[in-house]
């Protein structure tokens, strides 16, 4: 109860529509990892339980540009000191902590309790989506270098591999629905014209095993951290897991 007593920011983050992540402008409001505790998803965390690509893509975001080289000056705990970075709608950063008032156009000031204030990030991209356009890259240089240069993340993905696809405009009727959304196990329901590619801002893990009306599919790394699987035409049962 004296360590992770329930404020009401807490309260507020519980009670939101899942899944979303939380970024944390200041290291004084909240320890890292301890959201977990509360079921909370947040950006930050120790660097040892952390994917070196995720390290890498945090260093980039921080750095405001294309660089992926050690060192990356995070001190064991990754975090961000900025809202303001071109790749953060892909983190899935719905809700942004800060001590001090931020004025940004896309930020929706939620409420404040104490000297923190809640806002909404309203470029936030979803924990899964459809895009309409696949960059390829061959590996993490050139995947950090095409995915600085994305106009549009809502509707392009950086895809390091071949999947076949179509590059058309999506149609109000491709969709995607999460039917069950726990640590481990990930279900939707995908409906897509042609054949698209499903991003998932789950960092990509071996461990994940992707099945497509019961059949496994491959996985493939998209926006360099992440995952991404190809959809076939049709409407289609998508599930996600991971097992050791």
């Amino acid at each position: 109860q004296y360590f992770f007593h329930e404020t009401k920011i807490i309260t507020f983050l519980k009670g939101q529509e899942k899944p979303f992540r939380v970024v944390s402008l200041d290291k004084r409001i909240l320890p890292p990892n301890t959201l977990s505790f509360y079921g909370i998803e947040s950006i930050e965390g120790y660097d040892p339980i952390i994917s070196s690509r995720y390290e890498e893509l945090m260093a980039a975001i921080a750095r405001g540009k294309p660089d992926i080289a050690p060192p990356f000056g995070f001190n064991r705990i990754i975090t961000l000191e900025t809202i303001s970075a071109k790749l953060e709608p892909i983190l899935n950063a719905r809700y942004v902590l800060s001590l001090s008032a931020l004025s940004e156009p896309y930020l929706r000031h939620v409420f404040d309790e104490g000297e923190t204030k809640v806002y909404e990030d309203t470029r936030a991209l979803p924990r899964v989506y459809l895009v309409e356009r696949l960059v390829p890259a061959t590996g993490k240089e050139e995947a950090i270098v095409k995915l600085y240069g994305l106009s549009d993340f809502r509707l392009e993905a950086v895809v390091e591999g071949k999947p076949e696809v179509i590059s058309i405009p999506l149609q109000s009727n491709e969709s995607v629905v999460m039917s069950r959304y726990e640590p481990s196990i990930i279900e939707m329901n995908v409906r897509v014209d042609v054949p698209r590619v499903l991003v998932i801002s789950i960092a990509f893990n071996r461990g994940w095993r992707a099945r497509v009306d019961g059949r496994e599919t491959p996985i493939y790394r998209t926006n360099y951290a992440f995952q991404g699987v190809v959809v076939p035409t049709g409407t289609h049962s998508v599930v996600f897991s991971y097992s050791l």
